[in-house]
């Protein structure tokens, strides 16, 4: 049970295990109660689960049900101009275990299956996938990496619908931006729109790592380098926690652009 399972010496968190050859598992450190009992087959990311297990039982049988996977997914990755987008990576990934403390998640562990790489008319397949509790992630260079039915009910299943093979996901190109501004204290951050006025996720990368905020700081009067997704149209600054300013904006992919404002 994600919510309150305790391992000894290891506080609040999961018990877990790793099937042997033969399928069997224990789990150890568990108190008097009923848990429910979940699994997961490695390649696929496919789950099963048995609710309503009592802690001491030993005849306990999950079963693989490959009827819950898409025998194929296939289609293509696009950008918001309809254009195909190549190389990127395309990937199975599910939110594998979520440690909770006092009802809030402390911290989620992912684990991902067999990634494959867009053709030049961004076009992908992937296979046995599961239909539910995963989602795609798509990451490339010049794109914002999305999660395609993260925390969406129905899960994969409600998306796909009948075009298993017949997909078209529109990612956002990549546009980098740093911000100068001609008198720094004005603002003390920045936040971007886009044409119908909603909050875009800022992006900071530093090497493989990736930080997101609706809002960054400006450090004496200058941006980091950010980056977020060609949709971009304002570019709001706060001071005190109160808006000062909206600047249209255009930004491209490729070279960062520069913002002296």
């Amino acid at each position: 049970d994600q919510h309150d399972v305790a391992a000894p010496g290891r506080g609040p968190g999961w018990s877990w295990d790793e099937s042997d050859e033969q399928g069997r598992f224990v789990l150890t450190g568990l108190t008097e109660r009923d848990y429910t009992v979940a699994a997961m087959d490695p390649e696929t990311l496919l789950r099963m689960v048995e609710p309503g297990v009592a802690a001491g039982r030993r005849d306990v049988v999950l079963v693989v049900r490959t009827g819950e996977l898409f025998p194929r997914l296939a289609g293509r990755i696009v950008d918001s101009h309809g254009a195909p987008v190549p190389n990127a990576a395309v990937f199975p990934m599910c939110d594998a275990l979520e440690t909770r403390f006092e009802g809030s998640v402390i911290s989620t562990q992912h684990e991902t299956a067999t990634a494959t790489s867009t053709d030049a008319e961004g076009r992908f397949a992937l296979e046995r996938v599961p239909k539910d509790l995963v989602y795609l992630r798509i990451e490339g260079n010049d794109v914002i990496p999305l999660e395609w039915g993260r925390g969406l009910a129905g899960g994969l299943a409600k998306l796909v619908g009948g075009a298993a093979e017949q997909l078209v996901i529109a990612v956002e190109r990549r546009c980098h931006f740093q911000v100068e501004l001609e008198v720094p204290a004005e603002a003390e951050q920045l936040g971007v729109l886009d044409a119908d006025g909603h909050e875009l996720t800022i992006s900071e990368f530093r090497g493989t790592n990736r930080n997101e905020t609706e809002r960054h700081a400006l450090v004496e009067g200058r941006s980091a380098t950010l980056a977020v997704g060609d949709s971009a149209a304002t570019l709001v600054l706060y001071r005190a926690g109160g808006e000062v300013r909206r600047v249209p904006i255009r930004l491209t992919p490729g070279t960062p652009t520069s913002l002296r404002l």
